[in-house]
């Protein structure tokens, strides 16, 4: 009797566990199933109000419903972005923490920051690419400088006089500049701000001279008469201001520089939540009202 009941005991002391380990596969496979269960936050190394902002709060209202769960924006400025970007390379890698990068921040800034706090190769998964277009090159509207020709005239006559603003060193709004002055061989002196949405601004009100801009933030002030375009710099002309010409037919020979941005995740993420994000930000981008939005911007 001893040993049926130790027996007995056994098998239902071994039941127990087998049910208990079943209990935990499921439970984790539900888990994996049922991802996301919480709000997902995208970091955004970019402060509110700027192109990189509004194009991604735009994003992630749409990729929110295809995911069933909120989608927060949380903006981290600074250091050319790489604030941001190094603050989401050590976040979780369970698909909760994504964030938004630009060309700049992946391709350039490892190359001109001794350290920007994460590994563009090694600490990120990427999930899409979302957007690629051109800058513009922005005066006031009053601003005597009518044309590409006189900015290079007037800067050449008096160096370093001339000021231009951008979004901080190393930041999308900065290269471009850096860039102009290289070809065209002229000095400008660089005032930087937080942000385009502050620095446009200030451009507006004559606090500085000149500045490059992305079409999200700074189209609505062109059209609505507050900022003047010289030039674009893509190798085509600007599809919402055909008049505008590139900076190459303004006499700049070889100037083509776009911007690239997309989402990415830390790169222990697991595949199958990867591909999740991928196929709702994808849903997102192809969208009709983002498709709308993007080709008002010529995106």
């Amino acid at each position: 009797m001893k040993n049926s009941n130790g027996i007995t005991f056994l098998l239902l002391r071994m039941a127990l566990i087998l049910l208990a380990t079943l209990s935990l596969v499921s439970s984790n496979t539900l888990r994996a199933d049922d991802f996301p269960s919480k709000p997902i936050k995208i970091i955004v190394p970019a402060q509110v109000g700027g192109a990189a902002d509004i194009s991604t709060r735009k994003i992630a209202a749409v990729a929110a419903q295809q995911l069933g769960q909120p989608i927060i924006v949380e903006n981290r400025p600074g250091g050319a972005g790489n604030i941001g970007m190094a603050l989401a390379a050590k976040a979780p890698a369970d698909g909760y923490t994504l964030t938004y990068f630009v060309s700049t921040t992946l391709a350039l800034n490892p190359h001109l920051y001794t350290d920007t706090g994460f590994d563009p190769l090694k600490d990120f998964a990427p999930i899409i690419a979302s957007y690629r277009g051109p800058a513009l090159l922005l005066v006031r509207p009053d601003s005597p400088i009518r044309n590409v020709a006189e900015l290079i005239h007037a800067a050449k006559h008096a160096p370093g006089a001339l000021r231009y603003a951008s979004g901080g060193v190393g930041s999308p709004t900065h290269l471009p500049m850096e860039r102009l002055k290289q070809l065209a061989g002229i000095d400008l002196l660089h005032i930087p701000y937080k942000g385009d949405a502050q620095f446009l601004l200030e451009l507006a009100s004559g606090q500085v001279e000149v500045a490059f801009a992305y079409p999200t933030s700074a189209l609505p002030l062109v059209t609505s008469g507050k900022l003047r375009a010289l030039a674009v710099t893509s190798a085509r002309r600007f599809a919402p201001l055909p008049e505008v010409p590139t900076l190459a037919e303004a006499g700049v020979a070889g100037y083509d520089e776009t911007i690239w941005s997309g989402f990415a995740a830390p790169a222990r993420i697991a595949p199958e939540r990867l591909q999740k994000l991928h196929a709702a930000l994808q849903h997102a981008l192809l969208s009709p009202a983002l498709k709308t939005h993007f080709d008002k911007i010529g995106y």
